[in-house]
């Protein structure tokens, strides 16, 4: 206590009070401001990878990072939470599955709080609602005798499997895939479109996570959407999980 004191005598700040300053700074109207700017444009670059297809906010934090959407939905990551994982039926996002077969794919564009990188609603909540309406789809053909390929330059069967990020917990997806059945037959007997949706979604969806930290490769090096087996939602995160990250703005 007396070195520290003696240190802030010579007019040298302690480490505690250096600390406190970057909390406000980490907090001030300028550095939430910067922060926005910074990620919007993480996400405009990730868009302009495809820029064919829709870029989709998630409200509300999404909404922040796109100006301009070309559409919005509304996926909870509460939904997504460990041991209460859901399946709404008031937030079907019907139009998401809709634009993304239509136009071959969709980013999807939401974040977090700071100390995370992908919210649960971009994890979980979306992964979940894919692999339902895929099994939705299948479930569709095959009661009208209409093919259930994923594709037919890829000759592959249809892909009902819950796709999940690597870092998930093994212990979840059992549990999760225990509820997959029981979220189709709800889906089914709410009324939407199937059939609109089977004519129009090619190949099944599936989510794919980019995120700050995400390598991304040139616009030239992508693969073009006709060669993937599958219709792709990149889930775009647009959170740093380490906000003084961000100070060198200021």
């Amino acid at each position: 206590m007396e070195q520290q004191e003696r240190i802030e005598n010579l007019g040298v700040p302690s480490v505690n009070r250096v600390l406190r300053q970057l909390k406000r700074q980490e907090h001030s109207l300028f550095n939430c401001v910067a922060s926005v700017v910074v990620d919007a444009e993480f996400v405009q670059e990730v868009a302009n990878l495809r820029p064919k297809l829709p870029v989709i906010a998630n409200l509300r934090c999404g909404a922040w990072y796109v100006p301009r959407p070309d559409a919005t939905c509304y996926y909870k990551s509460t939904d997504g939470h460990s041991g209460v994982w859901a399946f709404s039926l008031t937030r079907l996002n019907w139009h998401v599955a809709l634009l993304a077969a239509e136009k071959g794919g969709a980013y999807i564009v939401d974040a977090t709080r700071r100390g995370k990188t992908f919210p649960d609603a971009l994890t979980k909540t979306i992964p979940q609602w894919a692999a339902v309406v895929n099994r939705a789809v299948a479930r569709y053909r095959r009661q009208h005798a209409q093919p259930v390929q994923g594709a037919l330059d890829f000759g592959m069967a249809w892909d009902t499997a819950l796709h999940l990020p690597l870092w998930i917990s093994g212990n979840e997806r059992p549990q999760i895939e225990a509820h997959l059945a029981s979220w189709t037959d709800e889906l089914l007997q709410v009324g939407v479109d199937i059939a609109a949706l089977s004519a129009r979604l090619v190949k099944p969806l599936r989510p794919l996570w980019l995120g700050p930290a995400s390598r991304l490769l040139p616009r030239e090096e992508q693969p073009p959407l006709d060669a993937l087996p599958f219709t792709p939602l990149y889930l775009v995160s647009a959170s740093e999980p380490n906000a003084r990250q961000r100070l060198i703005l200021s």
